[in-house]
């Protein structure tokens, strides 16, 4: 054997080995789960191995096996790495319409016996389609039926879970785009914008997929282009606005005839024209919550626990400790302000931090939320921190339900540190009592004396004039300043509104980055960001307010013409599109040209108005 033969040989067992060592995975895969009667498709059985040893196909029972088993193999080395895989295809057909069942497939591999599960196809007969006159087509009917596109080939849905809910109770709703015939692109998109509803988006899957759906008695190919989470604010019949897509369709054309020999292959030729979809108007029936919330209901509704805790239990006075809250489950909580916590009066406490966990998804929102409460007591003493009561109301029970924390017994000792205990002038007294006594100590003025002749009078002078018209004029001014300090702290709607450009300046420079860099995903994240940031700041909307119609009163308000809100609109409905859209062209430089545009002419509009 030369030495050539015996390395492939080597490394062929090497390798072959390495593949054994993994987990056998037998499997059913590209194979539909809804067929259409006489329709023709596959049936993969598919194992990540090298050829198994031996393979017993299922008994196919109402299903016409047409071809097959098929074997194909393939074999991939990534870095060392060597994946097998070997599959087993039939090609079938079903006659009548019904669910069958695909039993188990079996292998034999390495000894071991490998079995699929159990797998059922539903087979449908479409409306308008009749098999046996199908069977009697002409080619050249056939050949008509493929240059016609139906209206109803391709279709653009908005589909919530519910149509009947409570004020907060959250609704799944589902865009979804089905077709039946080819598509090469997607553009001129607008999502609706929930106006009366708290928008969570929804972003499980990394990727769309293409799957096979049925609807109104049809076979399509569907994709889920956006998913939101809807909290409804108010009570009444809320009205969903349209969605609408325009998509490039192919279409098969007729070919003309020139009596040149590539006639003979009669190879198809398409032309693609945009179509224009829009959803059907959908309405939302929110049900007021039942009365008699108990005190305290700030308007959660879900199914929640609460605990807290305090750190630490013992303390000497002037020192810090923390109260926290602890708030888990599913339901509005992205809604849940920090709640009020009643402390002793001698304590110090600082405003709450919060930290969520939240993650949005097909159940809801869901997640902990912790409520951290900073706080200094400033006088020795045994206390207690009262129960915390929080009350919500279950959808799955439809009732509401109050939870409460333990209660927490504090010993606060002195402070030891304190320079005024220490020093023993002061014995017996608290800090907050020192304070007030402090108030009417004085001390004997040590500095010398500065003298005057006798007969002077520095009042009436010109100096004394001149000193005082300044102090005056100091006065003045210092009283401005302090009142347009007060006023622009005060207002933090100001505050923000001026600095409101200067932050989505920022985020575009990062846009850019992304997009020069080809980062799509963070390039649309980081515009949303910006875009809604500022629209929020500048015209001080709150973020759980951020409606369209709350945003086109306020840039009415302010002398902005409703075309350019309509056309930002627009843009952070393109940009939202654009970052999760199942077939869509990079358009990154026409939106940031666009948004760029749209922010310069605001701020001057509002400037100019100022």
């Amino acid at each position: 054997m030369s030495l050539r033969l015996f390395l492939v040989l080597f490394f062929t067992s090497v390798m072959s080995l390495v593949s054994y060592g993994q987990q056998v995975r037998f499997e059913v895969i590209n194979t539909p789960e809804v067929v259409a009667v006489g329709e023709v498709f596959r049936i993969e059985f598919n194992v990540n191995t090298t050829k198994p040893d031996k393979f017993t196909p299922p008994k196919f029972k109402g299903i016409n096996v047409i071809a097959g088993p098929s074997e194909f193999k393939s074999t991939e080395i990534i870095n060392g790495n060597r994946t097998d895989q070997y599959s087993f295809v039939y090609v079938v057909s079903i006659d009548s319409a019904g669910t069958y069942t695909i039993p188990p497939a079996e292998i034999s591999f390495d000894g071991k016996s490998y079995k699929t599960k159990e797998f059922k196809i539903k087979a449908i007969v479409e409306s308008n389609n009749n098999q046996q006159r199908q069977s009697q087509e002409t080619s050249q009917n056939r050949n008509n039926q493929k240059k016609t596109i139906s209206s109803d080939d391709v279709v653009f849905r908005l589909i919530p879970s519910k149509s009947t809910v409570y004020r907060g109770e959250p609704i799944i709703v589902s865009i979804k785009l089905y077709t039946r015939v080819p598509l090469s692109g997607i553009n001129g998109v607008k999502l609706a914008a929930f106006n009366g509803f708290w928008t969570q988006r929804i972003d499980d899957a990394t990727e769309t997929e293409w799957v096979r759906e049925t609807f109104n008695g049809k076979i399509y190919n569907s994709a889920t282009v956006a998913q939101y989470l809807l909290y409804p604010q108010n009570a009444g019949k809320i009205e969903i606005e349209q969605c609408a897509i325009n998509v490039v369709v192919q279409k098969e054309v007729e070919r003309s005839r020139t009596q040149s020999i590539f006639d003979m292959f009669d190879m198809p030729m398409y032309e693609t024209y945009q179509l224009p979809l829009k959803t059907k108007p959908v309405t939302i029936t929110v049900k007021e919550l039942p009365a008699g919330a108990p005190a305290g209901f700030n308007g959660a509704v879900g199914q929640f626990s609460i605990s807290a805790d305090i750190n630490p239990h013992s303390m000497s006075a002037n020192s810090a400790g923390t109260y926290t809250l602890k708030l888990s489950g599913t339901g509005n909580m992205s809604t849940i302000q920090a709640p009020k916590i009643e402390f002793p009066q001698t304590f110090e406490v600082y405003n709450a931090k919060v930290v969520d966990k939240l993650q949005n998804s097909l159940g809801g929102t869901s997640g902990t939320k912790h409520f951290e409460y900073p706080f200094i007591p400033r006088a020795e003493g045994d206390y207690t921190i009262a129960p915390f009561k929080f009350s919500y109301f279950d959808t799955a029970k439809n009732k509401y339900v109050t939870l409460s924390t333990e209660s927490f017994d504090l010993k606060i000792t002195a402070d030891l540190s304190s320079t005024e205990r220490s020093s023993g002038l002061v014995s017996g007294i608290s800090k907050e009592d020192l304070k007030i006594l402090g108030e009417d100590i004085r001390y004997i003025n040590t500095a010398p004396l500065r003298l005057m002749p006798k007969g002077y009078f520095f009042v009436g002078t010109v100096w004394y004039f001149v000193i005082l018209a300044l102090i005056i004029l100091a006065f003045v001014v210092t009283v401005i300043i302090i009142q347009r300090t007060i006023k622009m702290r005060g207002n933090q709607s100001l505050m923000k509104g001026r600095a409101a450009g200067k932050r989505a300046l920022k985020r575009f420079k990062k846009a850019e980055s992304d997009m020069t860099a080809g980062n799509e995903k963070e390039f649309y994240a980081e515009m949303l960001r910006a875009l809604w940031g500022y629209i929020s700041d500048k015209l001080d909307i709150p973020q759980s307010q951020l409606t369209k119609e709350n945003i086109l009163e306020k840039m009415t308000n302010k002398g902005i013409s409703n075309e350019l809100g309509s056309e930002y609109m627009n843009v952070i409905s393109e940009c939202e599109f654009a970052q999760y859209a199942p077939v869509q062209s990079s358009i990154m430089r026409e939106l940031f040209d666009r948004s760029s545009k749209l922010i310069v002419e605001i701020e001057s509009k509002i400037t100019t108005k100022k």
